[in-house]
């Protein structure tokens, strides 16, 4: 019984002294490129199993491997994985390196720059531009209205075609221009609505420049709020800064693909003034013919019939006549006086000459988008047709035509 004994803790010590000669430790510190300390909480892990250590906040490591462990794999977030044969190595010290392919949290800031957007230093809102495009809206800043919180965006007029007023963060001057600016693939573009920077000329309410810009072809749009975006663009961008990237081709393995679009709207008055049918035109309860100042007769009190026109030239109340362009003539009917306040105008009858001015508005938009490319070139090529007819049967029309070519090619590596 104590041979037995004795030789079974023999045998447990030579195990465990040869599995103790056939584990070592591996020490070592992990770095970040450019940085001059150690990178705290990467992970250190013996390929092929789950067995391994994290780096403290030295960025040092101390992982104790088996005779059979062949690589060490270093990894963390945001960083490139590296891989490290052991062989006879007893410290192992790596370099970690950013992971540029991690590109759907980073945004970019200014010309070229691009920063992570959790570590940038500004209010920023992302509105896509399929979203901005299914609005049913005919111009682009129309379309952003109520997708980005904090910004304002107006109407100037109810023109077809008519520009948009846009404001960001509160109004920070009375008379002065509080435009965005806006960047249009890392080109400023100018938002004025003409050459004098006035809202309307002649009448007419001018469009904004940037609704030249088919919203089918904008992939995002991005609404630069602090103060940090005119740190990046400049004294132009300290109302805030707008940056729009549109569609480019994309790697489709050699295929074409072809997209097209057609959108139809109508557009009625929502509601009109009542039209007043009681009183006639004329002055202190007498009708005179082209006198709008004051009421006039009362209609219901009127004989009915035809009116009374003057046509005798050598009448006291004579007043010519008028020639319309379908060759009839126009006499003056009499004016009405105190003891006939009706004077000449016998008819009941009144008329509403809204539908004359007004009409169903409507557009229809058309829109074509080919594109297509594979490891090396892409391209895309983009069509849009705009044309609108508004409320108001005359000048009332705005008519849009957009075109894009994008192509690009890497000619070597």
């Amino acid at each position: 019984m104590y041979k037995t004994l004795l030789l079974s803790l023999l045998i447990l010590f030579t195990t465990h002294a040869s599995l103790w000669a056939q584990s070592r430790d591996i020490t070592g510190i992990v770095r970040m490129e450019e940085a001059t300390g150690g990178f705290a909480g990467a992970t250190v892990l013996i390929k092929g199993t789950t067995s391994g250590t994290i780096t403290d906040s030295n960025g040092a490591y101390r992982l104790t491997v088996p005779a059979s462990a062949t690589t060490l794999v270093f990894s963390a977030v945001g960083m490139q994985t590296v891989e490290e044969p052991i062989g006879g190595r007893k410290t192992i010290d790596v370099q970690l390196q950013t992971d540029t392919r991690q590109l759907n949290e980073v945004i970019i800031t200014a010309l070229g720059t691009k920063a992570e957007r959790d570590k940038f230093a500004s209010s920023i809102t992302t509105v896509e531009g399929k979203n901005i495009a299914k609005t049913g809206e005919t111009s682009l800043l129309t379309g952003l209205s109520g997708k980005a919180a904090g910004v304002l965006i107006t109407r100037n007029g109810g023109d077809p075609g008519a520009g948009a007023y846009i404001q960001i963060r509160g109004q920070n001057t009375i008379n002065g221009n509080i435009q965005p600016l806006f960047i249009v693939d890392g080109m400023p573009v100018s938002n004025a609505s003409d050459n004098l920077g006035t809202a309307a000329g002649n009448g007419i309410v001018q469009q904004s420049r940037i609704n030249d810009i088919n919203p089918e072809d904008i992939e995002t749009l991005e609404v630069l709020k602090g103060a940090s975006a005119a740190a990046l663009w400049g004294t132009r961008a300290a109302n805030g800064v707008v940056v729009i990237t549109t569609k480019k081709g994309r790697d489709t393995n050699g295929k074409v693909n072809i997209t097209v679009k057609s959108t139809v709207s109508f557009d009625r008055v929502n509601k009109m003034p009542a039209l007043q049918q009681t009183y006639g035109q004329g002055s202190g309860g007498l009708y005179v013919q082209g006198q709008r100042n004051s009421f006039g007769d009362r209609i219901a009190d009127r004989t009915g019939g035809a009116d009374a026109y003057i046509t005798d030239p050598t009448g006291a109340a004579y007043q010519g006549f008028v020639t319309f362009p379908d060759g009839s003539q126009r006499y003056a009917i009499a004016s009405g006086t105190l003891a006939n306040p009706h004077g000449g105008k016998n008819s009941r009858d009144t008329y509403d000459h809204t539908t004359d001015a007004f009409q169903t508005g409507h557009f229809t938009d058309n829109s074509i988008n080919i594109s297509g490319g594979n490891s090396r070139s892409n391209f895309l090529v983009s069509y849009g047709n705009l044309n609108q007819q508004g409320v108001i049967r005359a000048y009332s029309n705005y008519q849009r035509n957009t075109a894009r070519v994008s192509v690009s090619s890497q000619f070597t590596d």
